[in-house]
């Protein structure tokens, strides 16, 4: 996969030396021209620091909490 395929896609990541253990949330809005930085809800993170656990669709939702995603919602 490509970065620039990672633009508009909700993400779960691993910020890895700042927040090693903190599993955030967050989507991937911009990619620096030299591909060297992503930037994340606000913040810009180099690329090498990033690690993605999980990629979502647009309609899908990450479950961090409780409560039913949109899909379970209309399988039921």
């Amino acid at each position: 996969m490509k970065l620039e395929d990672l633009i508009d896609r909700k993400i779960l990541y691993l910020n890895y030396p700042i927040n090693k253990y903190a599993i955030q949330e967050g989507k991937v809005t911009e990619i620096s021209p030299a591909k060297m930085c992503m930037k994340i809800n606000a913040d810009w993170h180099l690329v090498s620091n990033i690690r993605i656990i999980e990629l979502f669709s647009e309609d899908e939702k990450p479950k961090l909490g409780f409560g039913l995603t949109k899909n379970e919602k209309q399988a039921k």
